[in-house]
């Protein structure tokens, strides 16, 4: 997390009782304009492995759709973002958390975003977070136009795609690499990014959980 391109911290300290008190977790926090000083555009040029020309420096209007806590992070380094989600109880609970005037929160969902959809913006960023794998075959075709229209020219989308066995009474759908690549070729999505990892959480690792990061880049005149 960093905060006014001055204060940043590092590390895998969540705030949550077990990982402040019981779990052998740590942060790094930094205060130092000099070494916290690259930009979110270059770091992220660095992550995905791309010349930084591919990310806007310019960009400062973000979509997200998937856990409250990225929409907030982007909204505290200044960035105007709409998060899009169903208000549900844990829609209305992260709503009361994160509150800030850089955010506007948007009940909709995939795979039709008719409320998003309606507003008629292009993002330059647009993450989809633990989302993809509840949609179906026939939903995720119909989705994928449908958050590649919301993209302005070079916008850049970031997906998760999760792997491995469905917990009991949970809606999800085993979801490839290929396929979604060729769905957002069909869209003139170029994929830029396509890396495997391990899930983060013990339970999810140890039943043999993992995902797929995959950035996606808008070709120019693309509608």
């Amino acid at each position: 997390m960093r905060i006014d391109d001055e204060w940043a911290t590092i590390g895998s300290r969540n705030l949550y009782s077990n990982s402040l008190a019981g779990h052998t977790e740590m942060n790094a926090s930094i205060r130092d304009a000099a070494a916290v000083g690259p930009s979110p555009g270059a770091l992220l040029a660095e992550h995905l492995n791309v010349r930084i020309r591919r990310i806007s420096m310019r960009v400062r209007r973000f979509g997200f759709i998937g856990p409250s806590r990225d929409a907030a992070a982007f909204a505290a380094m200044d960035n105007t973002v709409v998060a899009v989600g169903p208000v549900d109880g844990f829609g209305a609970a992260a709503r009361m958390l994160h509150q800030s005037p850089l955010i506007t929160w948007l009940d909709d969902s995939l795979p039709d975003f008719a409320a998003t959809s309606a507003w008629d913006e292009r993002y330059d960023l647009i993450m989809l977070t633990a989302v993809w794998m509840h949609l179906d075959t026939e939903e995720r075709q119909r989705a994928m136009p449908k958050v590649a229209a919301l993209m302005g020219d070079g916008g850049m989308m970031l997906m998760s795609l999760r792997h491995g066995p469905v917990p009991p009474k949970r809606r999800m759908f085993e979801v490839s690499d290929e396929e979604t690549v060729e769905l957002a070729r069909l869209c003139a999505l170029d994929c830029v990014l396509c890396r495997s990892t391990d899930s983060v959480g013990n339970l999810n690792r140890v039943a043999g959980v993992t995902w797929t990061r995959l950035a996606l880049v808008k070709a120019a005149g693309y509608a």
